[in-house]
């Protein structure tokens, strides 16, 4: 390796370098929830409450087409769509869970830019354990539930 590449590489791993991975993985964190965002408020959501995925061209749900339930995510999409446009009434009726996945959503937008200014990473380590993991996926399932009652009119 030449030695002007090795100096390359060798100052971009040293902990003190602007472009550090805590920046990096901070820049991240701003792209994927403002792209998120940008989209749900150009998004118009679909009145049935679920399916405006679909306006991003992208499948309709499988396991609502197969089974005619709705999926632990459908209505998610249509939930940001309507709480870009403040409507948060429509939003919980959409996915009871999908307000509280917006603010997560911002949550992580401002802890990216606050990861930038102070070069940490946007979200602390603990977040990534088994424990957090399996409490989401409970929290999901219990959301999916209340729509899947709402759905069937229970």
């Amino acid at each position: 390796m030449s030695e002007a590449r090795q100096a390359t590489t060798q100052s971009a791993a040293l902990p003190g370098s602007w472009w550090s991975k805590e920046r990096r993985e901070a820049v991240g964190a701003i792209f994927g929830a403002g792209a998120i965002l940008v989209m749900a408020k150009l998004l118009n959501p679909d009145a049935s409450g679920y399916g405006t995925h679909e306006h991003l061209f992208l499948l309709p749900c499988m396991f609502n087409m197969l089974t005619g339930l709705p999926c632990p995510f459908c209505g998610m999409t249509t939930a940001f769509a309507y709480l870009a446009d403040g409507a948060v009434g429509q939003a919980f009726a959409a996915h009871i869970l999908g307000p509280v996945a917006y603010l997560a959503t911002w949550a992580i937008l401002v802890a990216g830019l606050i990861g930038v200014a102070r070069d940490r990473r946007p979200l602390p380590q603990w977040m990534f354990s088994q424990w957090v993991g399996r409490t989401m996926l409970l929290i999901l399932l219990g959301g999916w539930v209340v729509n899947l009652i709402r759905f069937l009119g229970m």
